[in-house]
């Protein structure tokens, strides 16, 4: 085999046929389904599940009050919380210097394994001038966008 069944990378992507081959049609058709008698997915299952594109997870700032960013950095995702289908609200208050930079992060609740990525990028907002002093209460919602998993 001189490349995967499936297209893994965007150059293989563009480089893969526009037709299904012999072998995926196959799958699909749940040709092989029966060699697989005792597993708990069928090949056939797994080629369409393959098919649906993954969910595109999603972080919004949900509150920033008395002022909103005026500089704001969209976090990413941590992986292993994607993965693990960690979702949530991240409370937390920031001060904001003269400059308009924040200081002085604080979560005030929020799973662990999205703290430390909103305090990255909190560190990188800047706020109005007239924010200078003030103690800004906020909030980033997290979340995967994945379907319940069927038991």
């Amino acid at each position: 085999m001189d490349r995967p069944i499936f297209p893994v990378s965007d150059e293989e992507k563009k480089a893969a046929p526009e037709k299904d081959s012999e072998a995926l049609q196959g799958i699909a058709s749940r040709k092989y389904d029966s060699l697989f008698q005792g597993a708990p997915d069928k090949p056939s299952d797994l080629y369409r599940a393959a098919q649906i594109p993954s969910p595109v997870a999603s972080i919004r700032l949900v509150s920033s009050t008395p002022f909103q960013p005026e500089a704001f950095v969209q976090p990413g995702y941590p992986p292993i919380a994607k993965l693990a289908r960690i979702e949530g609200t991240v409370y937390f208050t920031v001060d904001v210097n003269p400059d308009g930079s924040s200081t002085n992060f604080t979560v005030e609740s929020g799973h662990p394994m999205l703290r430390g990525v909103t305090e990255k990028v909190v560190n990188g907002w800047t706020f109005p001038e007239n924010a200078a002093g003030q103690r800004i209460h906020a909030a980033l919602k997290f979340a995967t966008n994945c379907p319940a998993k069927k038991q």
